[in-house]
Protein backbone atom coordinates (compact mmCIF):
# COMPACT_ATOMS: atom_id res chain seq x y z
CA UNK A 1 0.00 0.00 0.00
CA UNK A 2 1.49 3.32 -0.50
CA UNK A 3 1.56 5.85 1.88
CA UNK A 4 -1.12 8.36 0.24
CA UNK A 5 -3.78 5.89 0.82
CA UNK A 6 -2.84 4.89 4.52
CA UNK A 7 -2.67 8.92 5.30
CA UNK A 8 -6.33 9.56 3.69
CA UNK A 9 -7.51 6.04 6.04
CA UNK A 10 -6.13 7.61 9.06
CA UNK A 11 -7.89 10.51 8.42
CA UNK A 12 -10.99 9.15 7.69
CA UNK A 13 -10.66 6.88 11.11
CA UNK A 14 -9.75 9.56 12.93
CA UNK A 15 -13.00 11.94 11.52
CA UNK A 16 -15.25 8.46 12.00
CA UNK A 17 -14.27 8.19 15.76
CA UNK A 18 -14.53 4.32 15.43
CA UNK A 19 -12.32 1.42 14.82
CA UNK A 20 -12.94 0.55 10.80
CA UNK A 21 -12.66 -2.69 8.51
CA UNK A 22 -11.02 -2.83 5.23
CA UNK A 23 -12.63 -5.13 2.91
CA UNK A 24 -9.94 -4.94 0.44
CA UNK A 25 -6.61 -2.98 -0.05
CA UNK A 26 -3.83 -3.62 -2.52
CA UNK A 27 -4.76 -6.69 -5.47
CA UNK A 28 -3.00 -8.12 -8.00
CA UNK A 29 -3.96 -7.75 -11.53
CA UNK A 30 -5.80 -11.51 -11.86
CA UNK A 31 -7.15 -11.29 -8.66
CA UNK A 32 -9.17 -7.78 -9.12
CA UNK A 33 -10.16 -9.22 -12.94
CA UNK A 34 -11.68 -12.28 -11.37
CA UNK A 35 -13.72 -10.23 -8.90
CA UNK A 36 -14.59 -7.88 -12.11
CA UNK A 37 -12.64 -4.95 -10.75
CA UNK A 38 -12.01 -1.63 -13.17
CA UNK A 39 -8.73 -2.65 -15.77
CA UNK A 40 -7.51 0.54 -14.38
CA UNK A 41 -8.41 0.13 -10.94
CA UNK A 42 -6.17 2.05 -8.12
CA UNK A 43 -6.40 -1.08 -6.07
CA UNK A 44 -3.71 -2.75 -8.44
CA UNK A 45 -1.90 0.09 -7.69
CA UNK A 46 -1.76 0.12 -4.03
CA UNK A 47 -3.96 3.40 -4.26
CA UNK A 48 -7.13 2.51 -3.12
CA UNK A 49 -9.49 0.76 0.20
CA UNK A 50 -12.82 -0.22 0.58
CA UNK A 51 -13.45 0.45 3.56
CA UNK A 52 -16.94 -1.03 5.70
CA UNK A 53 -19.22 1.65 7.27
CA UNK A 54 -18.98 1.10 10.85
CA UNK A 55 -22.27 -0.67 12.88
CA UNK A 56 -23.25 2.53 14.37
CA UNK A 57 -22.63 4.97 12.04
CA UNK A 58 -24.74 6.38 9.10
CA UNK A 59 -24.11 5.26 5.97
CA UNK A 60 -24.85 8.09 4.43
CA UNK A 61 -22.65 10.30 7.15
CA UNK A 62 -20.01 7.83 6.51
CA UNK A 63 -20.09 8.46 2.55
CA UNK A 64 -19.79 12.48 3.40
CA UNK A 65 -16.96 11.89 5.54
CA UNK A 66 -14.88 9.65 2.95
CA UNK A 67 -16.10 12.07 0.20
CA UNK A 68 -14.48 14.84 1.53
CA UNK A 69 -11.46 13.11 2.62
CA UNK A 70 -10.70 11.57 -0.90
CA UNK A 71 -10.80 15.30 -1.77
CA UNK A 72 -9.41 14.96 -5.49
CA UNK A 73 -8.97 10.92 -5.67
CA UNK A 74 -12.16 8.72 -6.14
CA UNK A 75 -15.16 7.89 -3.86
CA UNK A 76 -17.33 5.12 -4.72
CA UNK A 77 -20.62 4.77 -3.09
CA UNK A 78 -22.12 1.39 -2.11
CA UNK A 79 -24.61 1.29 0.33
CA UNK A 80 -26.09 -2.29 -0.98
CA UNK A 81 -22.56 -3.58 0.31
CA UNK A 82 -22.25 -1.28 3.46
CA UNK A 83 -18.36 -0.12 2.31
CA UNK A 84 -17.53 2.71 0.57
CA UNK A 85 -14.34 3.24 -1.87
CA UNK A 86 -11.19 6.01 -1.41
CA UNK A 87 -8.60 6.14 -3.99
CA UNK A 88 -5.27 8.56 -3.78
CA UNK A 89 -5.14 8.61 -7.18
CA UNK A 90 -3.50 12.18 -8.12
CA UNK A 91 -4.55 11.97 -12.59
CA UNK A 92 -7.44 14.12 -13.23
CA UNK A 93 -10.65 14.22 -13.33
CA UNK A 94 -12.04 13.90 -9.74
CA UNK A 95 -13.85 10.62 -9.51
CA UNK A 96 -17.16 9.72 -8.10
CA UNK A 97 -19.54 6.81 -8.68
CA UNK A 98 -22.70 5.19 -7.31
CA UNK A 99 -24.96 7.89 -6.95
CA UNK A 100 -25.38 11.28 -8.24
CA UNK A 101 -22.88 14.28 -7.65
CA UNK A 102 -23.76 18.14 -8.52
Amino acid sequence: MKPAIIRKFEQLRKAVGLPLHINSGCRCAKYNRAIGGSKHSAHIEGLALDIRCPDKMEYEKFYELAERIAGDGGCGYYPEDNFVHIDARTTPPRRRWGRKHP
